[in-house]
């Protein structure tokens, strides 16, 4: 017998969009922190010289890592998004009307996203940076 026919409300299937709200707010936080880590790994080149500095960023420059920064500008907006809304819920604002506002706010991070995404896809499809 597996754990899920066992325990069948922890199935995911039975999850609602709180929980999702709550599990996507975890694991972007994590990659938060894994982006900082790496980002302090990339910065700390510049100790080896402006040479190898400039080599590295020359390499964080291929549109793979302007793909990775459009994902990342996903996961900070959707991360700052949901940190606003439990921030509001805090200070009692909201509380009763929480999935309008988590779909509203999702809302407003689609279109920004969007236009930020517009703004670096032709920086992915290969136009120079200057």
């Amino acid at each position: 017998m597996s754990l899920f026919q066992r325990y069948p409300d922890i199935h995911p299937a039975h999850y609602r969009i709180g929980t999702w709200a709550w599990l996507a707010h975890r694991v972007t936080g994590v990659a938060i922190a894994g982006y900082l880590a790496a980002h302090i790994i990339v910065i700390s080149t510049a100790l080896a010289g402006g040479a190898s500095f400039n080599q590295v960023l020359a390499g964080l420059q291929r549109p793979l890592f302007l793909a990775f920064d459009i994902i990342l500008i996903g996961v900070i907006l959707y991360h700052a998004l949901n940190g606003f809304r439990i921030l509001l819920f805090d200070l009692g604002v909201g509380v009763r009307q929480q999935k309008p506002l988590f779909w509203g706010l999702m809302g407003a991070g689609v279109v920004v996203f969007v236009l930020m995404a517009l703004f670096i896809l032709p920086f992915v499809l290969g136009r120079p940076l200057k």
